[in-house]
């Protein structure tokens, strides 16, 4: 656990000169609890909370003399906005999985952080499976768990946002498509992808190559209120510039279902450039993966906005009708 901590004193004394009218109350800080065995060192988690404008704390931040312990833990896990747990083992495993069920119970965002060594006994719980101090992976879990559409993040009144259709922009894209199909330039097609899902107005993308997750991959992620609930958020990504043949197209199926295992993610999309063989029922079939043609995807956004676009293809892989 980390000595380098915030002074509750000082946020004390701010909040009378904040009620006395002496400064400007300012928007409302976003707050993580850290749940962690006493022997790990959590600095690294609290540098990457504090980067993002998250103000962390742990239960001895709020311990009081004649206060019990079911009483803090109540009053750690009411307050915060997200909580990070670190699974560690023996009996600080047993209170670290204690607190997360009851941030479970009261529908907290929750990103678990959980050791190669270590099991993680609670199913539907985002998680990691890193070491406590790996700032790269860390800051990779928290930009994906908080970019999650969730109620309690959402400014009252604030209406949810949507996707649109991409209108004349598609034209400009097609045109862009047709040279990089031509030379099968991959990056190409990844950029034309990024440029047509931001001219949706989707909520956030973020790249996840980079990410090393054993056996699996995608090119980014991408957020939208308007996903939910047909297919979830993120979406996962994975552009490819040509399938050689039904073992490629298997593969890579199978790649990107193992990365929406890892991720505890519902949904992927495989878009490619050009096949070398007619798709067959099996891709149409997929029960995760929707696949198709970079072109079908980009004219599809025309006059369609993505979400409701994303939820015909489902509804249709699920129902038979869009």
């Amino acid at each position: 656990m980390s000595n380098a901590r915030p002074s509750l004193g000082d946020v004390f004394e701010y909040g009378q000169m904040v009620a006395a009218g002496a400064i400007k109350e300012p928007p409302p800080t976003r707050r993580a609890f850290i749940s962690a065995p006493a022997s790990v060192d959590t600095g690294v988690i609290r540098q990457a909370l504090e980067s993002r404008g998250i103000a962390p704390y742990e239960i001895d931040d709020l311990a009081n003399a004649g206060v019990s312990m079911p009483e803090i833990i109540d009053d750690c896990i009411q307050r915060a906005d997200l909580v990070v747990a670190v699974i560690g083992g023996g009996k600080a495993k047993g209170n670290v999985l204690f607190e997360l069920g009851f941030a479970t119970a009261l529908k907290k965002r929750i990103l678990a952080l959980v050791p190669p060594d270590e099991d993680l006994p609670v199913s539907e719980i985002p998680y990691l499976r890193i070491s406590p101090d790996n700032r790269e992976a860390i800051d990779f879990g928290l930009d994906q768990i908080l970019r999650v559409p969730w109620p309690g993040w959402q400014a009252p009144g604030e209406p949810a946002r949507k996707t649109e259709p991409i209108g004349a922009a598609a034209d400009a894209l097609l045109a862009r498509l047709a040279a990089a199909v031509g030379h099968l330039d991959e990056q190409e097609l990844t950029e034309i992808v990024t440029d047509a899902l931001a001219a949706s107005k989707i909520s956030s993308l973020s790249y996840s190559s980079e990410i090393v997750v054993e056996d699996s991959r995608a090119d980014f992620a991408i957020w939208s209120d308007d996903f939910e609930p047909w297919v979830g958020n993120p979406l996962l990504i994975e552009v490819r510039s040509r399938l050689s043949n039904r073992g490629d197209l298997s593969r890579t199926l199978d790649q990107i279902t193992r990365m929406l295992d890892k991720t505890h993610t519902a949904w992927g999309l495989l878009l490619y450039g050009v096949a070398d063989f007619a798709l067959g029922d099996e891709s149409a079939r997929h029960p995760r993966v929707f696949v198709m043609s970079i072109e079908e995807f980009v004219r599809s956004l025309r006059e369609t906005g993505l979400g409701e676009f994303l939820r015909g293809r489902r509804n249709l892989r699920v129902h038979g009708r869009g």
